[in-house]
């Protein structure tokens, strides 16, 4: 039986919540069953405090450099891009993406490639008072701009992970995607 190929995606692989999540899905998911790969950009404590342990647990680790955390327009595009072209390449059955940017970039990308499955795990959302997240205004139009893109990306995505019960109550309350998902 052909292992499932899963894709996991996130902007770098610094010491944090969402990175760990990631390293535990790398470690802990039955090798027999899945074949991972972890996808993520290169930013980050020493460029990547986390990559090490990632390298030593999955075989395939592909860095997009224009994959980074902050909302940087011509850079967002050109790692949809990269994503899209790695993604119709190597064809992953699944791509679980984490936290808010890789989630817009990837699940747009693997939805756009015909990924059979897209999860988009924000790991909470740049809505939140106080998230504090470079290049994310703290209202006007451009927040606006950005919840449509969040909308958009979520809706591409086959299913939504929230943490947390204030998270998912957050995510219905902003209309950031259907209950269904």
């Amino acid at each position: 039986m052909r292992r499932i190929r899963v894709f996991q995606v996130i902007t770098r692989m610094v010491r944090g919540g969402a990175q760990r999540v990631v390293l535990e899905l790398l470690d802990r998911l039955p090798r027999g069953e899945f074949d991972q790969t972890l996808v993520c950009g290169v930013g980050g404590d020493s460029d990547g405090a986390l990559l090490p342990r990632a390298r030593e647990t999955v075989p395939t680790v592909i860095l997009v450099p224009a994959l980074v955390r902050e909302v940087r327009p011509r850079l967002d595009a050109r790692a949809a891009a990269s994503l899209a072209w790695l993604f119709a390449r190597r064809r992953p059955d699944v791509v679980h993406a984490h936290t808010y940017k890789a989630g817009v970039v990837a699940s747009a990308a693997a939805r756009l490639t015909g990924v059979p499955a897209v999860i988009f795990t924000p790991h909470g959302h740049i809505f939140a008072p106080g998230a504090g997240i470079p290049g994310v205004p703290a209202g006007g139009w451009k927040l606006a701009v950005l919840r449509w893109i969040t909308q958009a990306a979520q809706a591409c995505a086959h299913r939504i992970t929230a943490l947390s019960e204030s998270d998912l109550r957050d995510q219905l309350a902003l209309g950031l995607s259907s209950p269904s998902k």
